[in-house]
């Protein structure tokens, strides 16, 4: 802790005080909460978020984040249509309305 009270890790640059400072003076800012003084209090996530525990080995990690894919549900790709079914009525009228007359 660089400064008695604020963790500093090395591979995140603005973790260290001095780096941080550096970085909302570069913003004309004084404080990162001054970032968020536009947004209404009651919109703001207040308390520690809810994440799980750390995973110690990769598997476990990799394990946990294939469970949360696995929960997600595909869209059928026959319901998918990007024009409620107009797309490809327009595209086809298009196509046939730009063929070349035929030379007889």
């Amino acid at each position: 802790m660089a400064d008695g009270g604020t963790p500093t890790y090395p591979y995140i640059p603005n973790s260290a005080p001095e780096t941080r400072a550096a970085m909302l003076d570069a913003i004309g800012v004084k404080s990162v909460d001054d970032l968020y003084a536009s947004i209404p209090p009651e919109l703001r996530f207040d308390g520690p978020l809810p994440l799980p525990d750390p995973f110690v080995a990769e598997q476990d990690l990799r394990r946990h984040v294939e469970e949360l894919l696995a929960a997600n549900e595909a869209f059928p790709a026959h319901q998918a249509s990007w024009a409620g079914g107009a797309g490809g009525t327009w595209f086809r009228r298009c196509a046939t309305r730009s063929r070349p007359a035929a030379s007889s």
